[in-house]
């Protein structure tokens, strides 16, 4: 009854024509609702979501990029960013100051030391800075290397310092002496791990590989992911190990070749330093990797010990960057270019917990007693992520392309309000950016037991849906369908294709069975062929948008004509053949008509028609006359046909086979041709002189006359 009272509505539009075939698109998986923009919603991984923790913005640093953060014993939060060097430090309470500034122009890697000191790893021109808790500093470390990607502490609290373009592990002691244990024949060392028993891990780029590095720190490649970068490497509780690999032609962060200058901005804490850092004023033309990554492909892949790894997880369109322990059974992958937070389980179930709804997750810490840290790049901002829900959540969809302006129907949707509220509301439009001059958003109207969408026709729709808990429960929504209907379109024929006489074709496969693309031409469905005597085929190729259901006629006019007949009326396929030899030689063309009658009504319904070019139906023979030539051994054939071209002559002579000849003008290209046949000195007596003719139609004429010729 409801659809009988949406359809009834259309009928009546005054300026619309709309389709007969409603159309759904329906939400369900967590394919479905993870492309969305969030506000403190979790979409889980059965594919559903539900209230979700509500991130709280703690630094909006002002930079780009924030690389790397890490937490001292005392819950301060440092924060490492680019494309200025700098280091942020955020208190318990919630107050940020800068408290590091370097020459170089990325922090790429922190790590807290057991001597309760920051080290900071810097790039280009590669050092590693030793800071205290006053924000006095020192170098600590300057491998030969530009760049300084990660930084991780071994069993015996020595710095182990992952480096490019040379790919190399430095190993540096507490009074920052370092020595290369591993070199790789890759560009990068992008990541670092290191598990309970002292094992070290190491992922590279240039290509993208996992290592283990053997006791006396020689590498094991333990498993190329055969993409181009490992750019994060974490441990389950188990010891098995989580890489996230992307693709592209270089490392995930894309270089560009550009012309740089080291800064000379005193640090914080200089005044008293151990040690002076370098400054150089001289121009450094370096390839700076720092451009975060669009559109490459990006996988998670689970490696056991002994170098099995399985790919668990793909997005598309997304790339993990960092990857973190939870503390749970799943791990943590921060991904771009929305800003995605997942939980990713050993299954490969994933779960969206947090969305920034731009940019990329850069860094990730936990902090002991405090809510997750969330720091993300395209802005450089830092998120702290509340554990538990929130008291309320917004959820908003994709953009719906309904192909054409569409009329909005019902909206529906199944789940547990569990005594909160789930409110939906939707805004409508006819450019792809819902930000372009589209509707405001609208609640839906009730009508009964049904949810009717507000907003005007249009191409697009999104949907808007506002949870608010009312319990201890919290609400979980599990699927939502829109209905729409679109504007009725005029199919389209767009060939006619009429095949030579005597070419018959029986049907094919019906072109009924349609997919679900708008604009879907049909191609041509030939079934068997054969030759059969006056039989004509015709095809022809069309379209509908809409992908309503068509029915086609055919009608026919004599050249010179102004009257169309019917041929055949209510076809359901593309191909029709008759018997021509009915019809009256002559010129002739077809029109077929297309509409789209079955499935729309009456009063909606459209049709289109085109007209074929002109081809003739000849089913009579060439006629064949003979006279005498020149010499009582010469014999002259005229040969006529009053509706095609001769095509063929042959003569024989006593019955001894054919023979072909040509037109006394050299060539069959008319619709009157004449020959001469002479006959041997070899053939005397009676002579049977034979004369077979064949016009482009297909119709052969023969004929016969008796030629007496003497020595």
């Amino acid at each position: 009854m409801i659809r009988c009272r949406f359809f009834f509505t259309m009928l009546f539009l005054p300026l619309c024509l709309f389709s007969a075939t409603p159309r759904q698109r329906t939400f369900n998986a967590f394919a479905d609702f993870s492309r969305a923009r969030l506000q403190g919603i979790t979409v889980l991984a059965e594919g559903s979501f539900t209230l979700g923790s509500r991130p709280r913005l703690l630094l909006d640093s002002g930079d780009p990029y924030i690389w790397s953060v890490v937490a001292d014993r005392k819950g301060n939060l440092y924060l490492g960013s680019g494309n200025d060097g700098r280091i942020y430090r955020v208190s318990p309470a919630g107050d940020s100051t800068l408290f590091f500034d370097a020459p170089e122009l990325e922090v790429y890697a922190l790590t807290m030391g057991p001597d309760d000191r920051l080290y900071a790893a810097t790039s280009p021109r590669g050092q590693v800075y030793q800071i205290d808790g006053n924000g006095r500093w020192r170098v600590f470390f300057k491998p030969t290397e530009n760049y300084i990607w990660a930084l991780a502490w071994d069993r015996q609290r020595r710095l182990l310092v992952a480096t490019g373009d040379q790919a190399r592990i430095y190993r540096v002691s507490p009074d920052g002496r370092g020595e290369a244990i591993a070199t790789l024949t890759q560009t990068h060392v992008r990541c670092l791990a290191v598990d309970g028993e002292g094992v070290i891990y190491a992922g590279s780029s240039g290509p993208g590989c996992v290592f283990r590095l053997a006791s006396d720190g020689s590498p094991f490649l333990l498993f190329d992911t055969q993409l181009e970068e490992v750019n994060s490497l974490a441990l389950w509780s188990d010891g098995a190990l989580l890489a996230a690999a992307c693709g592209g032609t270089s490392a995930g962060f894309v270089p560009a070749t550009t012309t740089v200058q080291t800064r000379t901005t005193a640090a914080a804490g200089e005044s008293a330093p151990q040690t002076t850092p370098e400054t150089n004023l001289e121009t450094m033309s370096l390839t700076i990797e720092r451009a975060l990554p669009s559109g490459v492909e990006s996988s998670l892949f689970i490696i056991d010990a002994a170098g099995y790894g399985k790919n668990i997880w793909n997005q598309p369109g997304e790339q993990v960057q960092v990857l973190a322990n939870d503390g749970a059974e799943g791990l943590l992958a921060g991904a771009g270019p929305k800003g995605n937070l997942y939980r990713v389980q050993r299954n490969g179930e994933t779960s969206l917990l947090f969305s920034a709804n731009s940019g990329h997750i850069s860094a990730l810490a936990g902090v002991r007693g405090r809510p997750l840290i969330v720091a993300t790049s395209n802005p450089g901002w830092c998120y702290s992520l509340e554990t538990g829900s929130g008291a309320s959540g917004s959820y908003e969809s994709e953009t719906i392309d309904a192909g054409m302006i569409s009329n909005w129907g019902a909206l529906s949707w199944k789940g547990r309000p569990n005594a909160g509220t789930v409110q939906f509301s939707t805004r409508s439009g006819n450019a792809a950016n819902p930000e372009n001059s589209w509707s405001a958003w609208s609640p839906l109207q009730k009508d009964g037991e049904v949810l009717r969408i507000s907003s005007p026709a249009a191409r697009f729709l999104q949907f808007r849906c506002d949870l608010a808990a009312g319990g201890a429960e919290k609400p979980v929504v599990e699927e939502i369908t829109v209905s729409y209907l679109q504007t009725n379109r005029s199919p389209e024929i767009t060939a006619v294709l009429v095949f030579p006489q005597n070419d018959y074709y029986s049907p094919g496969e019906s072109p009924t069975d349609k997919q679900e693309s708008a604009g879907l031409v049909y191609p041509a469905a030939l079934g068997k062929s054969e030759k059969k005597k006056g039989w004509r085929t015709v095809q022809w190729l069309f379209e509908d948008a809409n992908l309503d259901g068509l029915s086609f006629s055919l009608f026919y006019q004599r050249e010179g004509d102004v009257l169309w007949h019917a041929l055949a009326q209510d076809l359901q396929s593309n191909i029709h053949s008759w018997d021509s030899s009915q019809m009256e030689d002559g010129g002739y063309r077809l029109k077929v008509q297309a509409s789209d009658r079955p499935t729309v009504p009456e009063p909606l319904a459209l049709t289109a028609e085109k007209v074929s070019d002109a081809f003739v139906i000849d089913n009579t023979a060439p006629q064949i006359s003979f006279s005498s030539g020149a010499s009582v051994r010469q014999i002259l054939c005229r040969i006529q046909d009053s509706g095609s071209l001769i095509d063929s002559i042959e003569y024989s002579l006593n019955a001894q086979g054919w023979k072909k000849i040509y037109p006394q003008d050299g060539i069959c290209d008319s619709r009157q041709e004449s020959i001469a046949v002479m006959i041997p000195e070899s053939f005397t007596g009676s002579v049977q002189l034979g004369v077979k003719a064949g016009d482009a139609a297909g119709n052969f004429q023969v004929a016969h006359t008796e030629v007496q010729v003497g020595r």
